[in-house]
């Protein structure tokens, strides 16, 4: 994205959540700030994050950080939250213990904390405890997912 286009985004970001927009020196670390996040970002794809960052009705405007992750989240897809990671591996587990293949797609978070809990012997997971240890590993996968997928685009 140019500058000009963050310019516009950033003063429409200020103007949905009725921010004062900065001046001077400010506005100019402002841009500069923003623009880290937004360069290797569409137009278009900001202006989606905005309309699902304002749909959501935050009391303060959003960092440029979270307009970053909610735009690219568009763009690779987002992975699934930690409980829904849980019940494709239940349904997964379910289908191999019945002899019938799930098909189901996994995102690469959760075949990565799959194989950091024994590939297969993971669908052998099933109590509250087991439970909470696939929490554990797929927040720490996520983490890393998030920082590789999310992070700031290298110039």
């Amino acid at each position: 994205m140019e500058k000009d286009n963050v310019s516009k985004v950033v003063v429409a970001f200020y103007n949905s959540w009725n921010e004062r927009i900065p001046k001077g020196a400010e506005w100019d670390e402002t841009l500069e700030t923003w623009g880290k996040f937004l360069s290797d970002l569409t137009v278009e794809e900001v202006r989606l994050a905005s309309r699902k960052l304002t749909a959501l009705d935050p009391q303060w405007l959003p960092r440029p950080v979270t307009v970053r992750r909610t735009a690219l989240s568009f763009r690779i897809g987002a992975p699934p939250k930690e409980w829904e990671a849980w019940s494709q591996l239940r349904r997964i587990a379910e289908a191999s213990n019945t002899g019938t293949a799930s098909g189901e797609t996994l995102h690469p978070v959760v075949k990565e904390t799959l194989a950091s809990l024994g590939g297969r012997n993971a669908l052998e997971l099933h109590t509250n405890g087991d439970r909470e240890l696939f929490f554990r590993a797929y927040r720490d996968k996520l983490a890393d997912w998030e920082t590789e997928n999310y992070g700031l685009p290298s110039r």
